[in-house]
């Protein structure tokens, strides 16, 4: 079941968050991300548990970007992600524009994000930490 998650499912995004990236969000930087009014979306499953999240931010008007995306590793494979988006799509004005960047070696992501319509606008050259190249996406809704 996806569904806009409360403040008492923070920890577990964060704890999930710390797992998933070399560069994690912590407490404080989810919890500042909910307090100011942004959605995080969740899949949870029957035991409460997160499977997989998603965080936006509505920047200005009509264009939000996407922050993160991620699904623990143990329910990968099963369309959560793309479920993620699908409602947060459900969820957005028409023309509303979505931005994302991703790193470039991230083959599974951008086979995501080409899937639900994403297109390349732009690349930042030695982007992340590790010098990787970040791929600038957007959808129009």
């Amino acid at each position: 079941m996806i569904c806009v998650i409360g403040q008492e499912q923070l920890p577990a995004i964060s704890q999930l968050e710390a797992s998933l990236f070399d560069h994690p969000w912590d407490f404080l930087q989810v919890s500042n991300h909910f307090d100011s009014g942004n959605p995080i979306y969740a899949e949870v499953g029957e035991s409460s548990e997160i499977r997989g999240y998603l965080i936006v931010s509505k920047v200005v008007c009509n264009e939000c970007e996407i922050f993160r995306i991620a699904v623990n590793p143990r329910f990968r494979k099963q369309g959560i992600g793309k479920s993620l988006l699908a409602y947060h799509f459900s969820r957005s004005q028409p023309e509303e524009r979505l931005f994302l960047e991703v790193r470039a070696d991230n083959a599974p992501a951008l086979k995501l994000y080409n899937s639900c319509g994403f297109l390349e606008t732009g690349r930042r050259k030695k982007y992340y930490p590790d010098g990787e190249t970040a791929v600038i996406m957007m959808k129009i809704l």
